[in-house]
């Protein structure tokens, strides 16, 4: 699916989660992200505990029946790529533009 961010310079936050067993890697094309938060189960806002110095990256970890949160400045305008590194997965459409 496509997500359209208009606005630039502003902060956007996404929240991934799965009800599949297996994990998987998520990557963002055109940015760096920051990661808020990423455990096993059901995703809750009071998961992120802190907003100070978050760790930076370009891939992170989906647990296993988990979510993952991370925010990204939309300070690089383009069509970018969110979708999950492992090829099959992404075919299989496990991607967000």
């Amino acid at each position: 699916g496509v997500v359209v961010l208009p606005r630039a310079n502003q902060w956007s936050y996404v929240v991934i989660e799965t009800a599949l067993t297996v994990p998987h890697p998520i990557h963002l094309h055109g940015h760096d992200f920051f990661i808020l938060a990423q455990g096993t189960g059901t995703y809750s806002s009071s998961d992120i505990t802190s907003l100070t110095n978050p760790p930076r990256r370009d891939v992170a970890m989906l647990p296993a029946s988990g979510y993952l949160v991370v925010a990204f400045k939309t300070d690089n305008p383009g069509a970018w790529l969110m979708h999950c590194h492992i090829g099959w997965h992404t075919s299989e459409g496990f991607a967000i533009q």
